[in-house]
């Protein structure tokens, strides 16, 4: 059917959910992975893969879905960056990451002051020095 491979079809495609939806229907025509993988010129798990995730969740299954980590377990917890937020800016003169923990650790929490350092770079922060 298609001279070009489907990780082709798909990476010049702005909509390729119409391009699986199509292999998907054209599985349903034949009962057979092997050969629609073979028209698409994918592998047969490709297909089965998304034959089932058409079934499992319909149309909006055959649509990309975000790869970014649902939970990150060591992900610094949003209270203690807003304590060096907090710290950061209750002082007159701006301090640095170094001082930052010593004041951390007087309340007993314990972070890097690489840690602290991309807080404060996240949370703007940190002002770039002035060029002479």
């Amino acid at each position: 059917m298609v001279n070009i491979s489907y990780s082709m079809l798909i990476k010049n495609s702005k909509h390729p959910e119409v391009i699986r939806e199509k292999m998907v229907k054209r599985y349903y025509e034949t009962l057979n992975y092997s050969q629609v993988g073979r028209e698409y010129g994918c592998k047969r798990e490709t297909v089965k893969f998304w034959v089932l995730r058409f079934e499992k969740e319909g149309i909006e299954g055959l649509k990309d879905k975000s790869r970014f980590p649902h939970h990150i377990p060591h992900k610094t917890p949003k209270w203690i960056e807003d304590e060096i937020e907090k710290i950061a800016k209750s002082k007159r003169y701006s301090i640095g990451q170094d001082r930052i923990q010593s004041e951390l650790r007087k309340l007993g929490i314990q972070r890097s002051t690489s840690t602290i350092n991309r807080i404060m770079h996240e949370r703007n922060l940190i002002k770039k020095r002035k060029k002479k």
